[in-house]
C-alpha cells in the first residue's frame, strides 16, 4: 500500500489513509460484544444535549465530540471519566465537519438537527468511509422538500392528506384550489423552516392573507409550497429507527407547538412534550404505522436512496384512519427528550448497529426495553420568540435545580457561557425534563424546576402533559 498509512481507531477498525488523495477506506473486522467507541454529534440544541447525555452514560463511549455543542454539553462527563470535546464548527459547515472527522476518526456520527442531512452530511462522511446515522441528501428530501415528500407519499400508497403542490408564481391557481377545499387547509413551505413553516387557515380571509404573504416573501423555502386539506383528529408523533432490513418503533410522545395555551398563540419549533405508558397505539394503528414504514422503505429502495436512521412521522388519527402530516429525518425536539428516557438500551451500540444494517441485533429483549415511567419536557424560550428572540439575558436558578431536584434534568439549547455565568443565546433556551411514576408526578417535578429558573422575558407553555 504505497503512499498509504494505517490508523487503528477505538473500535478496532483499520482506517487506510491514502496520502495522495486524502481519502480513507475502512477495513472492517467482526465487532466484539463490548465496543469502545468515539461518538461524533452535530448540533447545539437541547435535543443534541440529550443525545450527548445518553451516550455519556455508556461505558462503550470512550470519547465524545460535539460540533459546535453548547455549555451544557461541554459540562457533561463520560462514564469513563473523560470530558466531552466541543468545537466551534457550525452545523451547516459540512467541509469543516469532514475535516474534523478525518483527524478525530469517529466510529459513528449522528446529527441532532435536520439541516446537516439536507446539506449532504451523510454523503460526505460516507465518501470518507465513516459510519453515520441519517439519510443521504437525496433521501433527506422527505423532510427538506414538502413538495417532493407529498409526491413520494402519493407514489407509494402512503396515507396522506389530500394535497397539491404550487410554484410561488401560481397564486391564482392556489387560491382556486383553496376555494375547492372550503378555505380550510394547511399551507406548508417546501423548504426547511425550523418547524415553523406551516400555516393553518380556516377562513377565506386568512387563506388569502397567507397566500398574499407567500407571494411577497423572498424566503427561498417558499419558492414552492404545498396546500393540504385540513384534517380533524388526534395528532401524535411516531419515531421509528430503521436500516435496510428492519425497524423499531419508539414509545409515543405528544408535543405542543403553540407558544402558550391561548388560542391566538403562534406556532413554534416545539414548547414541550410528554411520554407515558398510557400514550400508546392501538393494535390497528400500530399495524398501519408498520405499513407506512414498510412503504417508505420500499419507496426508498425503488428510488435508490440510502436511509439508516430516524424517521419521525407526524400523524393525525382521523375517523378514516391514520394520515401522515409530515416526515422528518431526525429525532423531534422536544419529543426525543421525553421518550428516550423511557427506553433502556446502550445508545452508542444501538446507533452503531443501525449504521451497520444490524438493527435486528439491537432490538432483542436482552438489548432494549421500555420503562413504565412518565416523562415531561417544558421548553423555556427567550423574550420575543418565535419572531425576534432576545439574547444576552442572564439565566439564574440552574444550580438550585441541579443540587436539589434529582428527578429533573435541564438540557441546554440556545445558551452561552461567559465568566462562569450563563446567558440566553437564541429562541428555545432550555428544555426542563422531569420524570416520575405517573404523568402528574413527572409534570409536578418539571414545573417545580421551571419555577426555580428565571431570565428576563422567559416564556413557557403552562399545561404540558395536563389532562
Amino acid at each position: 500500500m504505497a503512499n498509504c498509512r494505517v490508523i487503528t481507531n477505538a473500535a478496532g477498525r483499520f482506517f487506510i489513509h491514502n496520502c495522495l488523495t486524502s481519502h480513507f477506506v475502512i477495513e472492517r473486522r467482526e465487532q466484539p460484544e463490548h465496543l469502545l467507541m468515539k461518538i461524533l454529534l452535530i448540533g447545539s440544541d437541547a435535543r443534541t444535549h440529550k443525545l450527548a447525555a445518553e451516550c455519556a452514560k455508556s461505558l462503550n463511549t470512550t470519547e465524545l465530540a460535539c460540533l459546535p455543542g453548547n455549555p451544557g454539553i461541554g459540562h457533561e462527563i463520560l462514564a469513563c471519566g473523560e470530558n466531552i470535546v466541543t468545537k466551534s464548527i457550525e452545523v451547516d459547515d459540512i467541509p469543516s465537519i469532514v475535516r474534523f472527522a478525518r483527524s478525530w476518526l469517529p466510529d459513528v456520527t449522528i446529527s441532532g438537527p435536520e439541516l446537516p442531512y439536507s446539506l449532504g452530511l451523510v454523503d460526505a462522511l460516507k465518501q470518507e468511509g465513516f459510519s453515520t446515522i441519517g439519510p443521504t441528501k437525496a433521501a433527506a428530501r422527505l423532510e427538506g422538500s414538502k413538495c417532493w415528500s407529498q409526491e413520494f407519499m402519493e407514489r407509494f400508497d402512503i396515507p396522506v392528506a389530500r394535497g397539491k403542490n404550487f410554484d410561488r408564481d401560481k397564486i391564482e391557481t392556489a387560491l382556486k384550489y383553496l376555494k375547492k377545499l372550503g378555505w380550510r387547509a394547511a399551507i406548508k413551505a417546501d423548504g426547511l423552516c425550523g418547524g415553523k413553516g406551516v400555516e393553518i387557515v380556516k377562513t377565506e380571509s386568512s387563506a388569502t392573507a397567507e397566500i398574499g404573504r407567500i407571494a411577497q416573501t423572498t424566503e427561498s423555502s417558499y419558492q414552492r409550497f404545498v396546500i393540504q386539506k385540513l384534517l380533524a383528529g388526534e395528532e401524535i408523533s411516531v419515531h421509528v429507527i430503521m436500516d435496510k432490513y428492519s425497524n423499531f418503533v419508539f414509545p409515543l410522545a405528544r408535543d405542543y407547538k403553540k407558544l402558550n395555551s391561548t388560542a391566538e398563540a403562534p406556532n413554534t419549533g416545539g414548547m414541550g412534550a410528554y411520554s407515558c405508558p398510557q400514550l400508546a397505539l392501538s393494535d390497528a394503528h400500530h399495524k398501519t404505522i408498520q405499513d407506512i414504514v414498510g412503504n417508505v422503505r420500499r419507496g426508498l429502495r425503488k428510488e435508490g436512496l440510502d436511509f439508516n436512521g430516524v424517521l419521525f412521522i407526524g400523524i393525525m388519527l382521523t375517523a378514516e384512519g391514520p394520515r401522515v402530516l409530515e416526515f422528518n429525518v431526525r429525532f423531534g425536539d422536544p419529543e426525543w427528550q421525553v421518550f428516550s428516557g423511557r427506553v433502556q438500551t446502550d445508545w452508542p451500540r444501538f446507533f452503531w448497529d443501525t449504521a451497520q444494517n444490524q438493527l435486528n441485533n439491537a432490538i432483542t429483549e436482552e438489548r432494549i426495553g421500555v420503562t413504565r415511567l412518565a416523562h415531561v419536557a417544558v421548553t423555556l424560550a427567550a423574550a420575543g420568540y418565535p419572531k425576534n428572540p432576545r439574547i444576552g439575558d442572564e439565566i439564574r436558578g440552574l444550580s438550585l435545580v441541579e443540587r436539589e431536584m434529582p428527578n429533573v434534568k435541564v438540557l441546554h439549547g440556545a445558551t452561552r457561557e461567559e465568566d462562569g455565568r450563563l446567558y440566553t443565546n437564541g429562541g428555545r433556551v432550555l428544555s426542563v425534563c422531569g420524570w416520575g411514576r405517573t404523568l402528574i408526578e413527572a409534570r409536578t417535578y418539571a414545573y417545580k424546576a421551571v419555577e426555580a429558573i428565571s431570565f428576563h422575558g422567559m416564556q413557557f407553555h403552562d399545561d404540558i402533559g395536563k389532562q
